[in-house]
């Protein structure tokens, strides 16, 4: 059977540029997969990806747990709260206690990562809610399907550079990985009781409207 090839699609343009954003099938032949992520890699520098293969049902299971988990009473979120893990980054945020650019963010959030022995940076186990055990068990499963799609892409970018697909395995093999829920309650005139602390709220009334997240360039 002939493959046959789809044009490229665009989802949408960054607002401050002409260049559309490329969209990259993986369920393509490799070898054209692989132009498309040299053609984009060189061209804007970012691309975003279908036919992976994540289940649509698992997708949708991540976003029905995670809401689940942020629906859990305050004092149980706050059991797992980040300071309470080894790294201190592992856990529960409330509202306000993310700072970005020294303005505290308007949104709770939940951090795992790669459980990793005591003598690296990010270090301990990961905090996971005893009255929810579908969350861990549904989150681990996404990971897996993250690290598959993961591998995936770093084979095709090999093949873009016209290497092995496996040139770059032997350099993540034990590779680190985090995974962030957030939940982005509805923006409301805040008091003092919202803020995790003074500093937060006199930062936040400071800042004007609330923001989600403030910029990042890495995500």
């Amino acid at each position: 059977m002939r493959a046959v090839r789809t044009p490229p699609r665009r989802l949408f343009s960054a607002a401050t540029s002409r260049r559309p954003i490329p969209l990259i099938d993986l369920s393509h032949p490799p070898e054209i997969a692989a132009r498309d992520i040299h053609a984009a890699c060189r061209s804007v520098g970012f691309f975003q990806i279908l036919g992976h293969g994540v289940p649509e049902t698992l997708r949708a299971r991540v976003l029905s747990e995670a809401a689940g988990f942020f629906a859990l009473p305050q004092s149980s979120k706050d059991e797992l709260s980040i300071w309470k893990s080894a790294d201190k980054v592992r856990g529960y945020q409330r509202i306000h206690e993310n700072v970005t650019q020294g303005v505290a963010d308007w949104h709770e959030g939940f951090d795992c990562f790669l459980e990793q022995p005591s003598a690296t940076a990010h270090h301990g186990t990961n905090l996971w809610p005893a009255e929810q055990p579908s969350f861990r068990s549904v989150i681990l499963e996404y990971v897996d399907e993250m690290q598959r799609v993961g591998g995936l892409v770093t084979s095709l970018m090999a093949r873009s550079l016209g290497l092995p697909p496996g040139h770059f395995s032997p350099f993540y093999d034990c590779g680190f990985w985090g995974l962030r829920a957030i939940h982005y309650p509805r923006a409301v005139a805040a008091d003092a009781t919202t803020a995790s602390t003074a500093a937060a709220h006199e930062q936040r009334a400071a800042a004007g409207p609330e923001l989600g997240c403030g910029v990042h360039t890495d995500y």
